[in-house]
């Protein structure tokens, strides 16, 4: 059987013998944890102003779960100095920050990592 040939007359990228996918695209590399994204949310509450900053982490399941630590310190600390930051706004970041990491973590648990 020969391997399906693009009009150029090579031969694809992501294709293995016999038009089987390659040997990596089947499973992860031994030794290599999946990587996960997210976005967290720091929340700074000043007395008439709020200042929501996003955060963007991409790492392994350990890296992502250190950076929602992060963003929910902050939040905890800096996050109720403002009267919308305390009635609203930070409760809001908190929340979204801990659906996110529950996200996560489902990922990890989807792979095996958990």
């Amino acid at each position: 059987m020969s391997h399906p040939q693009s009009p150029y007359g090579n031969q694809p990228a992501n294709v293995g013998p016999y038009g089987a996918p390659p040997p990596f695209a089947q499973q992860p590399p031994q030794g290599h944890s999946p990587v996960y994204t997210a976005v967290f949310r720091k929340q700074t509450g000043m007395v008439f102003l709020a200042q929501t900053t996003r955060v963007q982490t991409t790492g392994t399941y350990p890296e992502v779960r250190s950076a929602f630590w992060q963003a929910q310190t902050h939040c905890l600390l800096l996050g109720w100095w403002g009267v919308l930051s305390l009635l609203l706004y930070n409760w809001v970041s908190l929340g979204q920050n801990m659906s996110t990491v529950s996200r996560i973590k489902k990922e990890a648990r989807a792979n095996g990592e958990l």
